[in-house]
Parts: structure tokens; sequence; C-alpha cells
């Protein structure tokens, strides 16, 4: 995707270098910040996507950057 203000699962996955099964636990989580659930055409089955604001970053459960 190339947006400069959101990013994808994939996209944050492979910034951080992890599976893109971890980025949706660390959404789940709020471990990324701002994360939007969107419709988007071509979309997987269910017709959304999950966008993470840029730059990417991560928190720990205090809320402190860990990394960016």
């Amino acid at each position: 995707m190339d947006n400069p203000n959101w990013g994808t699962i994939t996209e944050a996955a492979e910034h951080f270098g992890l599976t893109r099964q971890r980025i949706y636990q660390m959404i789940q989580k709020d471990m990324l910040g701002e994360c939007r659930k969107v419709k988007m055409m071509g979309a997987p089955a269910t017709g959304e996507i999950w966008l993470i604001k840029k730059p990417f970053r991560r928190w720990d459960s205090g809320f402190k950057i860990v990394a960016s």
C-alpha cells in the first residue's frame, strides 16, 4: 500500500521483522498505537483490512515506546 500515513499488517511485520500473526496479536493488545479496520475493495474474504498509523511504533503495557 502506498500511503505515507498508514501501513498494512504486512508492512508492519516487515518493518519489525515479525510475523503478520504477531502483528495482529499486538493490534488486539493495543500495542501498536492507532489502528483502524477499514473496508477495501480487493481485500481478503471479509473485505476489511487493518491499517496501522505510521511511523510504526511498538508500545509495552505501560505505553512506553520500546522500538520504532
